[in-house]
């Protein structure tokens, strides 16, 4: 316990030379963090303020969310559950209040703790920001403001490391433009992207659709600039709040199953060239015929599955809604070849 300016100058003066912001949300310290940081003069350039959220329903009213989990059922389970709940504040919190770092803090301090295989305070802190970090603080005792005020300091200290360790990796700062909290995503074959929601994860389910309309948005800006296609975006039923801000987003309905709601979004201009939903799908294939009795084949650029990558075959693909066979030969080969064909007869049907 002392003076709480020196506890910050580091974090603070870096933060001033860099001129990034910073949000805290504390619960174990009991706003010592923020008050540090404001104890340091030309704290409002810096400092985007916060919150002290000691209990979930604390955090409920506050952030607008729902914070509410299980109990765990054990002391190693409890401490697991504060480095969920410290990465999760501080991801969503740093979007939602647009600052460039956000720290967060939770765990116990003591003297008396609500497991038995628990006798001593412990704190897990995170930072997030263009790089992140996190760790998980065993102190040797239980007194409780001692706890308190080490355990701001040594989040103050990590906090100063990242700003440092930022101003001087560019290449660090950017390789984080590539993570959401709330989705899960891979590149297709086709130019596209794939996005899923692991709703197994608790925090992910529970995150509110601003959360994970920030995510999106963010994502399909930088998506649409690197010249992306498709976008399939996979929504399990227990996310089914996520809807509304990935139509917000400009997504539209694909198709639905009992487990999950499938939507797209085609990025370029103009029509979309995305499959419909087949409830029933049918592929038809040209054999074209010249002068010579020669048969015209084709290689596809990308082949439906890698096994057939770079193999000769029959120009054709899947019929339109309401198309004859004849029509959807003809138009598969003209748009494959560019040659024009005339139906003669059925080859075979299977």
């Amino acid at each position: 316990p002392g003076r709480l300016a020196p506890l910050a100058e580091a974090a603070a003066s870096r933060l001033q030379r860099s001129k990034q912001r910073v949000a805290v949300f504390e619960a174990t310290t009991a706003g010592l963090i923020q008050a540090a940081l404001q104890a340091v003069p030309g704290a409002s350039a810096y400092t985007a303020g916060g919150a002290v959220t000691y209990h979930p329903r604390t955090a409920n009213a506050l952030l607008s969310g729902d914070f509410t989990a299980p109990k765990p059922p054990d002391g190693a389970s409890y401490r697991q559950s504060k480095n969920d709940w410290t990465q999760h504040m501080a991801r969503r919190m740093r979007r939602s209040l647009d600052t460039t770092w956000c720290l967060s803090e939770s765990g116990a301090c003591g003297p008396t703790f609500n497991y038995p295989d628990i006798n001593t305070g412990f704190c897990s802190i995170f930072v997030s920001g263009p790089i992140e970090r996190g760790i998980v603080v065993q102190s040797p005792h239980n007194n409780r403001e001692e706890n308190m005020w080490g355990f701001a300091k040594l989040a103050l200290d990590l906090l100063a490391e990242c700003v440092e360790e930022a101003s001087t990796s560019e290449a660090r700062r950017a390789g984080k433009e590539d993570e959401f909290e709330t989705f899960e995503f891979k590149e297709d074959r086709y130019g596209g992207v794939e996005l899923s929601v692991n709703a197994e994860v608790e925090l992910v389910k529970r995150s509110p659709p601003g959360a994970f309309g920030n995510d999106l948005e963010r994502a399909v800006a930088k998506w649409k600039a690197d010249g992306k296609k498709g976008l399939w975006l996979k929504i399990p039923l227990e996310c089914a709040h996520f809807v509304a801000p990935a139509i917000a987003c400009g997504f539209e309905f694909h198709h639905a199953q009992s487990s999950y709601i499938q939507l797209t979004q085609w990025l370029p201009e103009g029509h979309s060239h995305l499959p419909r939903y087949g409830f029933t799908q049918i592929g038809v294939g040209g054999v074209v015929l010249n002068s010579k009795n020669e048969v015209l084949m084709v290689k596809e650029r990308v082949s439906p599955l890698p096994i057939f990558q770079g193999q000769w075959k029959l120009p054709g693909g899947a019929a339109d809604p309401g198309e004859d066979f004849a029509e959807t030969a003809m138009r598969e080969v003209l748009e494959e070849t560019g040659i024009k064909s005339e139906p003669v007869g059925v080859v075979s049907l299977r």
